[in-house]
């Protein structure tokens, strides 16, 4: 259960960068 947790907000943490990235930039620009 630990495991699929843990690779669940590895997934979060990593789709929500990505997005706040873009979201950014395209705020800045």
């Amino acid at each position: 259960m630990s495991m699929i947790s843990e690779i669940l907000m590895g997934l979060i943490l990593r789709i929500g960068g990505y997005v706040y990235g873009r979201w950014k930039q395209k705020v800045q620009v």
